[in-house]
């Protein structure tokens, strides 16, 4: 596999003796190679700058990988990640990680595998950019736009309808519940921003109200700390302005495929209570 110069690669490890030399050697190689000694570091980074794939250790001060991953897979859906750890068990990481990992390298890595399994991300994540759902896939979607911008809401909503949802759009917090009150949807993006009710007070009553309603959290002033509070609150992503059209799409329709894999798993766990209470 010949290598690709124009990948941009974020390098996580609170190790430097790994983390320097690792980083050297793939800039000499032709990749553009930033580093961060922790998650906390790491989601700071990436807040002001875009990378294509991720290598990062597991066990790190203050926020362990694993959290880190899950923070990075709900936040930058296109970013492919690569786990590299001399520690613990690697079936056991990569349930934990909810199977979003491109690759598992243990330590001591051996430099060329590495650059190999880089450009093997690096070629994946062009496969999905390239990639644009059918109508027929985003057809069923009722999706309900919330933001206090009148602009986004009707450039997008006219984009993902002339796609195949059925959209909805709401100007604030109180609007989307009257919608929600009268109509069920699949999926909300919600702005975190709003006058009067803020996203996350928002997403809060929607999630205790519509709990199986997912929620693509969608805001040009991202933080780490709101977007690790929308996810406890049970956001299932989160995305900053200004957004990629494809991108957005891609995020709903996996919010839509995620949300009937538990409509499926909760049917079927009724039908086998209901076989097991049956008498003989």
């Amino acid at each position: 596999m010949s290598n690709k110069t124009n990948i941009k690669v974020l390098l996580i490890d609170d190790e430097e003796d790994f983390l320097i030399p690792t980083a050297k050697a793939l800039k000499k190689r032709g990749f553009k190679v930033d580093t961060a000694q922790s998650g906390l570091k790491a989601l700071d980074k990436l807040e002001h700058s875009e990378f294509d794939v991720i290598v990062l250790d597991v066990k790190m001060p203050e926020m362990d990988g694993l959290e880190t991953i899950s923070l990075i897979q709900s936040h930058w859906v296109n970013i492919e990640i690569i786990m590299l750890t001399g520690y613990g068990n690697i079936d056991t990481a990569f349930k934990a990680s909810k199977g979003g990992i491109f690759e598992f390298l243990t330590k001591p890595c051996d430099i060329d595998l590495l650059v190999n399994k880089i450009n093997a991300a690096y070629d994946k994540i062009q496969e999905k950019l390239a990639y644009i759902p059918s109508k027929k896939e985003l057809e069923p979607i009722h999706l309900l736009l919330v933001d206090d911008e009148i602009d986004f809401l009707e450039s997008t909503s006219k984009i993902l309808t002339h796609r195949g949802m059925q959209v909805q759009t709401a100007e604030n917090g109180r609007s989307a519940f009257s919608k929600l009150e009268k109509q069920l949807f699949d999926v909300i993006v919600l702005d975190i921003r709003m006058p009067d009710m803020d996203g996350i007070e928002t997403l809060k009553i929607i999630k205790e109200r519509w709990s199986k309603t997912m929620v693509i959290l969608l805001t040009g002033h991202a933080t780490v700390q709101s977007a690790t509070t929308g996810l406890n609150q049970g956001a299932y992503a989160y995305l900053t302005k200004p957004h990629d059209i494809n991108e957005l799409t891609q995020m709903i329709l996996a919010a839509y495929k995620k949300k009937k894999e538990i409509e499926k798993k909760e049917i079927a766990n009724m039908i086998d209570e209901y076989i097991r209470r049956m008498p003989g």
